[in-house]
């Protein structure tokens, strides 16, 4: 037709394949995209060498194949999103590959493992009969805040002698108390957080964590008293203290102003002290010779007040874990 500018000839390819000079001149008028351009290809060639009529019902097929979206992302982070470092040993979210890095005791091999294959099989044939240490607890946030230990008397163990190490009939990392720590990001915030953790203390030390630079901290120390510290100006601390060894949820919330202490979803009263507890540098399972004694098996941390969350959150981690 008069005016067109064809994208295909019987003298050869046409201006979209054409390298001869007066297809060239032609190309930019000719809307030769890259997948209409292999189209237009397969159907030329089905032109001279193929049935044609059958090749190019085919191709218009494949053409008008609808783009179909993956499925949107499922879990706890999903739910609940903007989390700054998020370490479990179960998948809080589906897009998770890999939640963990893991060391063999006999040979110092590492390598990394899925939620499913810490506990299908594939991590225990992988050790044998030998111990797995934690080097990396990866970090599901998506913000790459992975907590990494490279010294392999401070790494938690999830592996005994070829038995994966349980609580509560699921895979939990042991903190000894001699060392196994994992040191995780220095992100520093200067408003509202929250803060997770799945453990249990076999002593009364659960677990201290913070966000390095400003010093927040959520444990329960080695005096029985649990304690939040949004800020290095302040804590607080419970009214009463605690000689539990159970599995607990503990949870942490600051919205600014005020900050709040939960235990399996309790409240824990406590009082505001305007005083540092002292704390430098923060680390995941450890401070400046306080560690953890016992099992943790999910950490999660936000930038932000989750108290309206609250609720939601720790039904989650109650459902897989069954802490109370």
């Amino acid at each position: 037709m008069a005016n067109e500018i064809y994208s295909k000839s019987w003298w050869g390819s046409g201006v979209c394949f054409n390298t001869v000079g007066w297809g060239l001149v032609y190309k930019p008028y000719a809307q030769c995209g890259a997948v209409p351009a292999l189209l237009l290809a397969l159907e030329t060639r089905a032109t001279y060498y193929e049935n044609e009529t059958c090749t190019i019902a085919t191709l218009d097929e494949i053409e008008a194949i609808a783009y179909t979206a993956p499925p949107a992302p499922t879990g706890l982070l999903a739910d609940y999103t903007g989390a700054s470092a998020a370490y479990s040993l179960r998948n809080l979210i589906s897009t998770t590959t890999n939640v963990i890095r893991v060391r063999r005791s006999n040979d110092q091999a590492e390598q990394d493992f899925t939620a499913a294959e810490i506990t299908d099989g594939t991590l225990t044939t992988w050790t044998g009969a030998n111990d797995g240490f934690v080097t990396t607890w990866y970090d599901q946030s998506g913000n790459s805040n992975n907590a990494a230990q490279a010294t392999a008397a401070s790494q938690a163990r999830l592996v005994l002698s070829g038995v994966i190490e349980l609580e509560n009939g699921k895979p939990a990392a042991k903190f000894t108390g001699d060392g196994y720590d994992l040191t995780p990001f220095n992100a520093n915030s200067s408003g509202s957080y929250s803060y997770v953790v799945g453990a249990k203390s076999v002593i009364s030390s659960v677990i201290y964590c913070g966000f390095g630079g400003i010093q927040y901290v959520l444990a329960l120390w080695s005096n029985n008293i649990y304690y939040l510290q949004p800020q290095s100006s302040g804590y607080y601390g419970s009214n009463a203290t605690d000689t539990t060894t159970a599995q607990m949820l503990l949870t942490g919330v600051y919205n600014g102003t005020n900050g709040e202490i939960f235990k399996n979803s309790s409240l824990v009263p406590s009082s505001f002290v305007a005083s540092s507890l002292g704390i430098g540098v923060q680390y995941f399972g450890q401070y400046a010779g306080q560690r953890s004694y016992g099992n943790i098996q999910e950490a999660v941390f936000w930038n932000t007040d989750q108290l309206a969350n609250r609720s939601g959150i720790e039904t989650n981690v109650n459902t897989e874990y069954t802490i109370y």
